[in-house]
């Protein structure tokens, strides 16, 4: 905390990000992943949101 003993406030956000995943990958996998990130110049957390857009809209048309 600072001398006020408040908060530090950070970038203000409409969509704030409080939750946290985490996961295991196999060798092969986190190479994907690398591959994929390297190809489409995105950061493992953009890959990872678009990947679940993706699944998100296959399943939500049916």
């Amino acid at each position: 905390m600072n001398q006020n003993n408040t908060k530090k406030m950070g970038r203000p956000t409409e969509a704030p990000k409080t939750h946290v995943a985490r996961l295991r990958l196999s060798d092969t996998e986190k190479e994907l992943l690398d591959k994929c990130c390297k190809l489409s110049d995105m950061t493992i957390t953009e890959v990872l949101k678009m990947g679940i857009s993706m699944v998100y809209d296959k399943y939500s048309n049916q």
